[in-house]
């Protein structure tokens, strides 16, 4: 966030990332439209974890 505050390019924040440059733009969007809990993690996409039945 303090790199889309200092007006940081989404080539340099992605290069310094190693990631996409489409990330840091989704990633600057939800930042204007929602502030810190608009990029805030939402944990793993992945699948549920099974719950273990207890005896």
């Amino acid at each position: 966030m303090a790199r889309f505050e200092a007006g940081d390019r989404n080539k340099a924040i992605a290069a310094a990332l190693r990631v996409s440059e489409r990330s840091v733009e989704r990633w600057r969007r939800q930042w204007r439209e929602g502030g810190a809990a608009g990029v805030a993690s939402k944990g793993s996409p992945g699948r549920p974890r099974l719950a273990v039945p207890r005896s």
